[in-house]
């Protein structure tokens, strides 16, 4: 199963004078039958005191809202708060926030620690020009920014798909990557990887962690590098 990170450069990160800093937001919701009731969403950091490579390893509570009719025993609702857990690795070196979890999800976490200054960070985009480059082969592209009139999004597949016509004729339409399926050479070793245009990555293959975070400093070591 594939393996997602999101990678966020990082402005400010919390001290941690206790081992968790945590946030939460009031939150007004309306029952079925019109009343208001007060609930409030959490969210927050907590260290573990491993290190893994260079980074040190997080974990992050995360609550989000969600508007849903369901019943629970004999109450009906239309509101549900969803919990969320997920590893973060942060390197005070190289400023940078690995978080291992969905974009949106990793993003709404983000926002939420900005919001009351606790983590302030943000993500960059990819120059692809410089990523296709590099690739041994491209097995798959996702377009967005489609000519009027168009599907919202569209997907090529296909061996070295970033030489076909279809390819072509999209970036000459106007179209831009969002996301690319592409195989580096990295140390000798040939991986199949995923790169969005927030310069996220996910693993098409097991590897282990050290593995996994070692190819992501490789990669945005190499981003950074070529600006």
């Amino acid at each position: 199963m594939p393996t997602g990170f999101q990678i966020f450069y990082v402005e400010k990160f919390p001290s941690f004078e206790k081992n968790t800093v945590s946030t939460s937001t009031q939150l007004l919701i309306v029952d079925p039958k019109g009343n208001d009731n007060k609930s409030d969403k959490h969210s927050k950091i907590t260290k573990t005191n491993q290190i893994v490579l260079d980074y040190e390893k997080f974990l992050i509570y995360h609550e989000t809202d969600k508007k849903l009719r369901y019943r629970l025993h004999e109450r009906i609702f239309n509101h549900l708060i969803e919990i969320h857990e997920f590893n973060a690795y942060y390197s005070s070196s190289y400023k940078r926030l690995i978080i291992q979890a969905p974009k949106e999800l990793a993003c709404d976490a983000i926002r939420t620690f900005k919001r009351e200054k606790i983590l302030i960070a943000e993500q960059k985009e990819i120059d692809y020009k410089l990523v296709l480059e590099r690739a041994k082969n491209v097995f798959g592209n996702w377009f967005g920014n489609l000519p009027p009139g168009r599907v919202k999004t569209i997907a090529i597949f296909g061996d070295h798909v970033d030489l076909s016509n279809q390819y072509s004729e999209l970036i000459e339409a106007g179209a831009k990557l969002k996301f690319v399926i592409l195989e580096l050479k990295i140390n000798g070793k040939l991986y199949k990887i995923g790169i969005s245009k927030n310069r996220g990555i996910t693993f098409y293959e097991k590897l282990d962690l050290l593995e996994e975070l070692e190819l992501i400093n490789n990669i945005h070591t190499w981003f950074e590098e070529k600006g």
